[in-house]
């Protein structure tokens, strides 16, 4: 090896694998201070004492996901800043509910525009029917907006959530499908066994990673009201006749290979934690400053009175007094005997600085969660392109998450819906089961959801008009970005509305834009129109 050669070693132990370094002396280059990066060096002080374990993502995760799930929904219970960061984004992604539009590709299917429209209206009354009612929940409490926030929710307390495909009919349902949302606790290792490499965290793998059936806890581990003996069920991923999933795994990873979700707070529940500390001491010192609580404190050092609210009492000095002496109000004047006086309890509450601090944490808490600071304290003080800027930020945060919950529950869960309508024959879907992609081209959709607030709902207004005037956008587009809604529902009441304002004389009969002339009439509407004033005035002269 020559004298400017390095080996590397990795010493594997039952830790973690070391890294060990020879023949790193030539040119003055020392090992101990890193290769290329300074993050690797072991001498800088600020790192001498830090080094973290090389583990997988099942091990980093899953040792740790007990205590840390419990930290989380403790906080979601108990800490009001946790409780708001999570309402807000539950809040802001589901809101009201995703709702489905379909949009079918027509030309894959061979359809007219008219056939198309005909068979997407058809598919929305069949999902409202069922998903817009209380029949899709199994347990018959929520329909799919509640179920998309309750799943929401426990994914991001817990790390992740289960729903299940579950097959019941009831007096009038329109569809046999229910919707089975479990809580991450209830999916486990039967009897606790050990992690392997196919079975972790309740999730069974096959050679190349995915998930072929997971097990389920008949009862929540948790749940003392609950008699029985603890069961596990083993409920394949997929149906052996159809291949269609049965079951959704709700979670975000992080990293390849992760089987289990961590809660959202993880990172910051220490943080969570001390700022709620911090502000019930805060609370408590103010509460005692507001009692304006007072000492007397004698020459000698002992006791010069028994507790104020004592019948009376003897002073050191030996003199009687009676609580009432000692009774504070307006203007009251204390009569204290010689080598007494009066302290007051001043603990220097509400600390002045707090405010800045408190800011300070939770600017750093809401970097990791993906809420700027004016949006997860919902307090807009600075300027309009400022508060703006924090709306957006926060709103691409919300796409991202809205888009994965429609992925990974709302769409599946429609599709389970279309599949069994297609099925029973309320809807005809030549080649669904026979071919995957017409089936494909069958169930597209477009979810829309509650839309961004507008901090200045003009200025929204203008810039959509413009986008579609210039033509990078369209109405139905626009629609969804001002308002969430349908643009061709929209258009349907619009006209409704202006048929009806017609015919009550309160508008003419052709609707103008303010600004725009009024559309060219053709040679025989104008015959018409002229047929009609001579006729009226006609009948006039008679």
């Amino acid at each position: 090896m020559s004298e400017s050669s390095v080996a590397l070693e990795i010493e594997h132990t039952p830790d973690s694998p070391v890294l060990r370094v020879r023949g790193a002396r030539s040119r003055g280059f020392s090992a101990s201070d890193g290769f290329g990066y300074n993050a690797g060096s072991i001498t800088r002080r600020a790192l001498t004492d830090w080094f973290p374990s090389l583990g997988g993502p099942n091990t980093d995760t899953l040792l740790d996901l007990p205590t840390t799930r419990a930290r989380s929904r403790d906080l979601a219970r108990n800490a009001p800043l946790a409780t708001g960061a999570l309402n807000t984004i539950v809040t802001t992604t589901v809101g009201t509910g995703l709702e489905p539009q379909a949009k079918i590709d027509r030309k894959v299917l061979g359809l007219t525009q008219e056939q198309a429209a005909e068979w997407q209206s058809r598919a929305e009354t069949l999902y409202w029917a069922h998903f817009g009612a209380e029949a899709c929940d199994i347990e018959g409490r929520e329909n799919m907006a509640g179920l998309q926030e309750l799943v929401l929710r426990s994914a991001l307390e817990s790390g992740d959530a289960f729903v299940i495909r579950r097959f019941r009919e009831r007096p009038g349902d329109v569809l046999g499908l229910k919707l089975q949302v479990l809580e991450a606790d209830r999916v486990s290792n039967p009897a606790n066994a050990l992690n392997t490499d196919r079975l972790i965290g309740g999730v069974e793998v096959d050679g190349d990673g995915m998930a072929i059936a997971y097990h389920v806890l008949n009862r929540h581990p948790g749940e003392f009201f609950t008699p029985g003996v603890f069961a596990w069920e083993r409920i394949p991923a997929f149906a052996a006749r159809t291949g269609e999933r049965q079951v959704r795994h709700i979670m975000r990873p992080t990293r390849p290979g992760q089987r289990r979700g961590m809660p959202l707070l993880a990172p910051v529940i220490e943080t969570l934690k001390q700022i709620s500390r911090l502000s019930e001491a805060e609370l408590a010192a103010a509460v005692v400053n507001a009692f304006f609580t007072v000492f007397i404190k004698t020459a000698d050092g002992e006791n010069g009175m028994a507790p104020i609210d004592a019948t009376d009492t003897t002073t050191a000095s030996g003199r009687s007094v009676s609580s009432s002496e000692y009774k504070m109000g307006p203007a009251a004047m204390l009569d204290l005997a010689a080598g007494e006086d009066v302290v007051f309890a001043d603990p220097k509450r509400p600390n002045p600085a707090l405010e800045a601090f408190f800011e300070m944490m939770l600017r750093e808490v809401g970097v990791a969660i993906e809420l700027p600071f004016e949006f997860l304290v919902k307090h807009f003080t600075s300027s309009y392109s400022a508060s703006r800027a924090a709306l957006l930020e926060a709103w691409r945060a919300v796409v991202t998450r809205r888009g994965w919950l429609v992925r990974q529950f709302c769409q599946p869960s429609y599709e389970w819906g279309i599949s069994e309508a297609v099925t029973r024959g309320y809807l005809n879907a030549p080649g669904f089961f026979e071919s995957p992609l017409l089936r494909r081209a069958w169930l597209g959709t477009v979810w829309i959801g509650s839309v961004m607030g507008q901090l200045n709902p003009l200025d929204e207004v203008n810039a959509s008009e413009k986008a579609i005037q210039i033509g990078i956008s369209s109405i139905a587009k626009e629609a969804v970005k001002n308002n969430g809604g349908d643009s061709e529902q929209i258009h349907e009441e619009r006209v409704r509305e202006h048929s009806a304002r017609v015919a009550g004389g309160l508008e003419p009969p052709v609707l103008v834009p303010a600004g725009a002339s009024a559309p060219a009439t053709s040679t025989a509407d104008q015959r018409d129109s002229a047929d009609q004033a001579e006729r009226q005035n006609a009948g006039g002269k008679r």
